[in-house]
């Protein structure tokens, strides 16, 4: 009796698992059958993406290349214009030096003249002096060292006078000085 129960307790568990295999493999014959044409469809997808992509890989390698002939074009043209400008910048620099140069050696030469003509005549040689005996006045060559002697006492402006161009022509040199200092900046 035993043993019949058991079997017919093993039928119907074949028996059922006989059905839940059947319907396993009508779902499994259902997801096939819809997506076989999901995935065909999604090769044909694929493949035009890939065709596309191979078309964007084209028209990028020759943005690439026309880029780089852009740039060797733009770099050309901006060597052939910054030649001839750095060539003019550098004579426009030195015809500007030597303007400033020149002018800065006329206003020496100015200040010269004016404070050699601004200077008093010196005064006539007194009567306790002989006149082949007296002392030459400084010229504009020798200035005097603002040390008076006994026969230079009534020489005392003129004296003064270039100490007075002699501080000017300091000044003018310094000014000059300055002015090239800067241009050499520049």
């Amino acid at each position: 009796m035993f043993l019949v129960v058991t079997a017919a307790g093993l039928g119907y568990l074949l028996y059922r698992m006989a059905g839940l295999f059947l319907s396993l493999a009508r779902s499994v014959d259902r997801l096939t059958d819809e997506t076989v044409p999901i995935l065909s469809r999604a090769q044909i997808t694929m493949d035009g993406v890939n065709q596309e992509i191979g078309r964007v890989d084209e028209i990028m390698e020759s943005a690439v290349h026309g880029t780089k002939g852009m740039e060797a074009a733009v770099s050309s043209l901006a060597r052939g214009i910054s030649a001839p400008v750095r060539w003019g910048a550098g004579i426009i620099a030195g015809v500007e030096e030597a303007a400033d140069t020149f002018r800065s050696r006329r206003a020496a030469e100015r200040a010269n003249r004016r404070s050699a003509h601004s200077e008093p005549p010196p005064p006539p040689p007194g009567p306790a002096a002989a006149p082949s005996s007296a002392p030459p006045p400084p010229s504009a060559a020798e200035p005097s060292s603002g040390i008076k002697t006994a026969s230079q006492g009534a020489a005392a402006p003129s004296a003064n006078g270039w100490a007075e161009q002699k501080a000017r022509r300091a000044e003018a040199a310094a000014r000059s000085a300055d002015a090239a200092r800067k241009r050499s900046s520049r």
